[in-house]
């Protein structure tokens, strides 16, 4: 999975295309994503600007800390624009998604390492 943005409109408003690949099989999809900081809320859609291999990608990320931990809150909704094959949906569903977030946690885990010193 590789991760690029590619526009900025404000510190909390930009545009970031996301390219993954697995096993011959590959999408290309371009979000816009907004977050509201005061709610600890960040969600996307698709740019209709951009073309992308999905039609929908819609969702929302929640971050809430709880004393000495903190939940990550996650929900999408994507649908593929083209034919493929069930295991090819499942991963570019589940597994992409599930790597993402290994992602975030692994960037909040080094961030919160470094800050503490």
């Amino acid at each position: 999975v590789s991760v690029a943005e590619y526009r900025r409109t404000s510190p909390t408003d930009w545009f970031v295309q996301f390219e993954m690949s697995r096993f011959g099989i590959s999408a290309v999809i371009h979000d816009h994503w907004t977050c509201r900081l005061a709610e600890n809320v960040c969600s996307w859609v698709l740019d209709p600007a951009v073309a992308s291999d999905l039609s929908v990608n819609d969702g929302w990320m929640m971050v809430n800390p709880s004393g000495s931990a903190t939940y990550l809150a996650f929900h999408a909704e994507l649908v593929i624009k083209q034919w493929a094959p069930g295991w090819a949906r499942r991963w570019l569903a589940v597994d992409a998604a599930q790597n993402n977030l290994s992602r975030i946690r692994e960037r909040a885990e080094k961030y919160l390492s470094r800050s503490r010193g």
